[in-house]
């Protein structure tokens, strides 16, 4: 039920509205006094943001999942388009596709937090109504990034583990691919994602 803004919701709106009034007006982060330069550093975006923005664009996505040990993978077609928000902080993924006869949409946000230090992800899909928390960290100039996520597993009814490595090879090609990870380390492949980008006929010419 929503209730209407307290006063102490309107305080706390207030003085994110001034803090940030106060960061574009400063002439430089020299300027600042630490807490805000530390603030200052926190928002902007870096390096390892610039590598995500790489990604960026309309891929064609080739998955290829195992749902049950020992028997074979499915293999599905679709579209995958990612692109920068928040002003490059952030990598939004939408991807389509038909699984098991069925429309579905996946969507994922990822990022690199500047004070953890560690690149972060969110992902949700349309055939669950939980959402994923990856943290993890990148090697090879930031062109793979390797994470891990807790999760609750319905079908096995239990806590699970799952490891995710994604690797740009090329301006064209990434992949991604998933790992289950047991409780002694284990690691066991369920899936990948081939990511080929989509270019237009005039670029594709080039």
């Amino acid at each position: 039920m929503f209730r209407p803004m307290n006063v102490l919701h309107r305080g706390t709106l207030f003085l994110c509205t001034a803090m940030a009034a106060t960061l574009v007006g400063m002439a430089s982060a020299q300027d600042a006094p630490p807490d805000m330069q530390a603030m200052m550093a926190a928002a902007t975006p870096g390096p390892h943001h610039e590598q995500l923005a790489k990604r960026a664009g309309s891929w064609k996505a080739v998955t290829t999942m195992v749902m049950q040990p020992g028997q074979p993978p499915m293999a599905t077609t679709g579209k995958s388009v990612l692109e920068t928000v928040m002003d490059g902080r952030f990598l939004q993924e939408v991807t389509q596709a038909n699984m098991m006869g069925m429309p579905w949409e996946g969507r994922g946000v990822y990022g690199y937090d500047n004070t953890k230090k560690k690149h972060i992800a969110t992902w949700y899909d349309s055939f669950g109504t939980m959402m994923m928390h990856f943290e993890g960290n990148c090697s090879g100039n930031c062109k793979t990034i390797t994470s891990k996520s807790n999760y609750f597993d319905p079908m096995s009814k239990s806590n699970k583990t799952m490891k995710t490595v994604s690797v740009m090879h090329s301006p064209d090609k990434a992949t991604l691919t998933m790992f289950d990870v047991a409780k002694d380390g284990t690691e066991t492949q369920t899936g990948e994602v081939v990511y080929t980008r989509e270019r237009k006929a005039n670029q594709a010419n080039r």
